[in-house]
């Protein structure tokens, strides 16, 4: 198969082993934010490979840190998907408590163990738009970040996911960090130190002027948070602070850093800086569970810091400076294209402006080879046009044409098809 000047040849070793689309490589392509985490993670940045049977289900829920998921089926029976957007992922935990309040109570965190199952027609009932879609051999389905979906097999098959994230993510992945700390629940790896780290030593030549400000407005907001608890700690006694080296690494010895350096309450990696009390050296918190670790006064207590807050700033001011250089060049560019215009109008390609980055109507993407002649309701999802990116292990990246097709798919979650068809496999079952 060719899809422009590339051949697409799955079968060849040589191109599997390079393209872009083999999922060992995709984690790292060209601006996933995930080709910055130095340590391998099965089933985040390492694939894991599926195979069902006849009704094997998996039971509702949303990626880990409500990262984006690549799923592509290798061979056998049909996969079908039902998916949520994430406009209505609210609306579909109220409808999941309501319908199962018992299992709520014994377990607040239900929707996290992928174990409970509500059939469509329900949610659908209750105001929540769900979508559906048949996976075929040759099939890649995308779920989008805070997308909840759930499904099943229609006989043996075999498939293979791996998890990425483009920097539209940032916003959601705080959300889920906040979700998790109301459950007590560990984080696949630290937020924190992801954002930091990304921040402070990441060369950001790759990304936009958009991805830069939702970097900036992260930074700012740790840094916030953490200047009006040290802030408060002083004002009511605090007395002594313990400056620590940290290691703002992300790879596999940081990682079982944060995995034991946790608040004791909601198992938050505490990677900026924490409370600990000489009643119990050995309890750390979070800046936000000093009180609930126990009664004594703040001058017993110490601030460890790992992080402090002049390292923040220089991280803010780092993309400070390259959000400015970025709109100074685009300034620069716009000013030379209307010059050669000879003032004609320059149409403008229009951009979601949306703080999440995904259309609030659909909830996973697929793509197809070839176009169907079979009427529209019988019509089977068609097969992706594969994109060529050449990298693999030692971690190379892809092309930033990959990027640029990966963020236009992220930003607009179209039904519609490169030569302007519909999406019939793609339904809206409300």
């Amino acid at each position: 198969m060719r899809v422009g000047a590339e051949k697409v040849a799955f079968e060849d070793p040589e191109y599997y082993r390079n393209t872009g689309w083999n999922l060992n490589n995709l984690p790292d392509a060209y601006g996933s934010l995930l080709r910055h985490l130095g340590a391998a993670i099965n089933g985040i940045n390492v694939p894991w490979l599926y195979c069902g049977m006849l009704f094997a289900s998996f039971c509702w829920h949303a990626e880990d840190n409500f990262m984006s998921s690549i799923n592509y089926q290798h061979c056998g029976a049909k996969k079908r998907w039902y998916g949520i957007p994430s406009s209505h992922s609210e609306q579909f935990e109220r409808t999941m408590r309501a319908q199962v309040p018992e299992r709520f109570r014994e377990n607040p965190d239900l929707l996290l163990h992928l174990t409970t199952m509500v059939p469509p027609s329900v949610l659908q009932a209750n105001g929540v738009r769900v979508f559906t879609l048949v996976q075929e051999p040759g099939d890649i389905i995308l779920t989008f970040p805070k997308a909840y979906h759930s499904g099943f097999s229609e006989g043996f098959n075999c498939n293979e996911a791996v998890n990425f994230v483009l920097p539209n993510w940032l916003e959601f992945g705080r959300e889920c960090v906040e979700m998790y700390r109301t459950y007590g629940r560990l984080s696949i790896f630290s937020h924190d130190r992801f954002v930091f780290h990304f921040g402070s030593t990441q060369n950001l030549d790759e990304y936009t002027i958009s991805d830069c400000e939702m970097l900036l407005k992260e930074l700012r907001r740790l840094f916030h948070e953490e200047q009006d608890y040290k802030k408060a700690f002083i004002a009511n006694g605090l007395e002594s602070v313990e400056e620590l080296s940290g290691d703002v690494m992300l790879d596999e010895q940081s990682m079982e850093v944060d995995d034991v350096r946790q608040c004791f309450l909601c198992k938050h990696n505490v990677f900026f800086s924490g409370v600990i009390c000489s009643c119990n050296p050995n309890r750390l918190s979070c800046l936000r569970h000093t009180k609930a670790m126990c009664s004594c006064p703040m001058q017993k207590r110490t601030l460890l810091q790992w992080v402090s807050s002049a390292e923040l700033r220089y991280a803010i001011r780092r993309v400070q400076v390259k959000t400015r250089a970025l709109k100074s060049e685009l300034a620069v560019r716009s000013g030379d294209l209307l010059r050669t215009s000879n003032s004609s109008a320059v149409p403008i390609a229009p951009t979601s402006d949306s703080s999440h980055g995904t259309s609030s109507g659909n909830c996973f993407l697929t793509e197809r080879k070839e176009a169907s002649t079979k009427p529209k309701h019988v019509q089977q999802s068609a097969r992706l046009p594969l994109k060529a990116a050449p990298i693999a292990h030692p971690r190379l990246h892809a092309t930033s044409a990959d990027y640029e097709y990966w963020r236009t798919k992220m930003s607009s979650a179209s039904k519609v098809g490169p030569n302007g068809e519909p999406f019939p496999h793609v339904t809206d079952l409300t």
